[in-house]
């Protein structure tokens, strides 16, 4: 379990101001978390569960500011996700999705490309195969491929 409050004070120490504004939004979330009427036993899988919901709510406000033309708040975001990512484990990435795209592709005879009638079968093999791939990224690379 992560120390939050022992990490604020060296990254205050350190002089180091967006790391400890994460920290702090962190701790806040942990503490709503512990504090709420419905709230489960916080434990190691309910701290790693919290940290993925903080940064799926980033990347969707990334999202947003980007429709909005607003760099400097994406900027803030991307820095929060880069310090809240650093008590995740790693996570399959958009490369490991290109992959696994690509071997459905040669296993399924479709050399060209996915044919767009078939992307729901893909997205189906995607989270029967690879549970804990992004759902957006993954969206993302198999439209990609798509003729």
């Amino acid at each position: 379990m992560i120390d939050i409050d022992k990490l604020i004070i060296e990254a205050t120490k350190a002089q180091d101001i967006p790391r400890r504004d994460t920290y702090r939004l962190i701790k806040n979330e942990i503490i709503r978390f512990r504090t709420a009427e419905d709230a489960g036993v916080y434990d190691e899988d309910a701290e790693q569960q919290l940290l993925k919901d903080m940064v799926s709510a980033r990347e969707k406000s990334i999202r947003m500011y980007k429709e909005a033309k607003r760099e400097d708040l994406i900027l803030k975001e991307e820095t929060e996700i880069k310090y809240i990512n650093e008590f995740l484990p790693k996570g399959i990435t958009e490369e490991d999705i290109e992959n696994a795209v690509r071997d459905w592709m040669g296993e399924n005879n479709c050399p060209d490309g996915i044919p767009k009638n078939r992307m729901g079968e893909v997205m189906k093999w995607f989270k029967q195969n690879m549970p804990d791939a992004k759902g957006q990224m993954t969206s993302d690379v198999v439209k990609s491929h798509l003729v």
